[in-house]
């Protein structure tokens, strides 16, 4: 019988360089593919919050306000749902138009105690940017700090605002474009994409 031989210290030593390197190699991939697909996901992500706004007003769907008396905390928002996107902050949030003690609140998102009902709030991730909150009217582009999207049951009726004073047409938006990026991407537009909003057609796309 012939004893078994293990391995010698020089193939021990090969098989490990072996694996160190297809794991550097593995890593290096996940870490440069990694921005792209936050970035990607988070696109998915906006597109998919503001659908979900528009969603529960064609639905009417029904909140729960501990605020209000036992009797009166589930019931239907009136003023519908809505998305507020502010580009200091870099977030969005879904949320119920529950406040409505004037036309100014009613077309507005209100924080803070007694303001509307908050449903999610999306933190966009790390390396992944909003660049600019752009309002569109014809060949006239206005740079924003932050922005509301409101949809009225039952028929889903879209109103956006630079969440200001809705009595000024100023503050109206038509049409409103998110630039986004992400760090790490290429130079130039290939790493840049668009969100777009049309008050008109209801429906947030990927602008290519």
């Amino acid at each position: 019988m012939k004893k078994r031989q293990g391995f010698t210290i020089a193939e021990f030593v090969i098989v490990v360089a072996i694996i160190t390197v297809i794991t550097g190699f593995g890593f290096g991939l996940y870490k440069n593919l990694k921005p792209r697909t936050d970035f990607n996901n988070a696109l998915t992500k906006i597109i998919s919050t503001i659908q979900t706004a528009r969603n529960y007003a064609m639905t009417s769907r029904s909140v729960y306000d501990a605020n209000k008396p036992e009797d009166e905390r589930t019931y239907i928002p009136p003023e519908g749902y809505g998305v507020y996107i502010n580009k200091t902050k870099q977030e969005l949030i879904l949320f119920a138009n529950t406040k409505i003690d004037t036309d100014l609140s009613k077309n507005r998102y209100d924080s803070g105690d007694g303001g509307d009902l908050i449903e999610e709030t999306y933190k966009l991730p790390g390396l992944t940017s909003l660049l600019e909150l752009q309002s569109v009217k014809g060949a006239v582009t206005e740079q924003l700090t932050e922005a509301v999207i409101i949809f009225r049951p039952p028929l889903a009726e879209a109103f956006a605002s630079n969440n200001l004073d809705p009595a000024n047409p100023l503050n109206l938006i038509d049409t409103l474009r998110l630039k986004m990026t992400y760090a790490g991407a290429p130079s130039g537009d290939v790493g840049i994409d668009y969100i777009k909003f049309n008050k008109t057609a209801g429906f947030p796309e990927l602008e290519m």
